[in-house]
């Protein structure tokens, strides 16, 4: 009976390693994966640059939050892009895109909940139209804890027909470099934080 209790009580402690805890300290994003149907579905619909992500771990009653910053010739520009979104239904997934228009433009965000979702749109002016472009996306999943921002995507523009590689670190000194640079870039972040 004693040894019936210690295995019971073991099971129960490993059981209750809460798994709210867990995934707060750690929670994850990783691409989604679009077929090429969708892909182009999407970028008819919303835009040319798609990002989307599987958000599943982020917990409930809590708040995602989106930023796409602005820099233009090296000097930060107010946020394109800033989203809240209280979670209160199961979070599946963020999609993200950003269109050229002929004078500037239009950032469109889109939460999807199990049952439903949330969306945003933004615009935006360029003082002149950029010749060269290059976008940057994560690729892989990465995890990360309550209130850490993570970058997930960089669009770099310019009117120079050379266009160094993207980073998204922030600790990179590439970083500060293509901010510095280059005439517009587009840095997109989340972080998740407690309502």
């Amino acid at each position: 009976m004693r040894k019936l209790l210690i295995i019971v009580s073991i099971l129960f402690l490993t059981a209750c390693s809460s798994e709210e805890i867990t995934s707060l300290d750690e929670m994850k994003i990783s691409p989604t994966d679009f077929s090429k149907r969708e892909i182009k579905l999407l970028e008819g619909l919303m835009g040319q640059e798609v990002l989307g992500y599987d958000v599943k771990s982020i917990p409930n009653e809590h708040l995602l939050n989106i930023i796409v910053e602005h820099y233009h010739d090296g000097v930060k520009q107010e946020n394109v892009v800033e989203m809240a979104d209280s979670l209160e239904n199961k979070l599946e997934s963020i999609v993200i895109t950003k269109e050229k228009t002929d004078k500037g433009f239009t950032f469109k965000t889109i939460v999807l909940y199990e049952n439903g979702f949330n969306s945003m749109v933004s615009n935006g002016v360029y003082e002149e139209v950029n010749a060269s472009s290059l976008f940057k996306k994560l690729e892989e999943e990465v995890k990360f804890t309550l209130n850490e921002e993570i970058i997930i995507g960089l669009a770099i523009e310019d009117n120079g027909n050379k266009l160094m590689k993207g980073t998204l670190k922030e600790d990179d000194p590439r970083f500060q470099e293509i901010i510095d640079l280059y005439q517009d870039v587009f840095v997109y972040k989340v972080s998740v934080s407690k309502e």
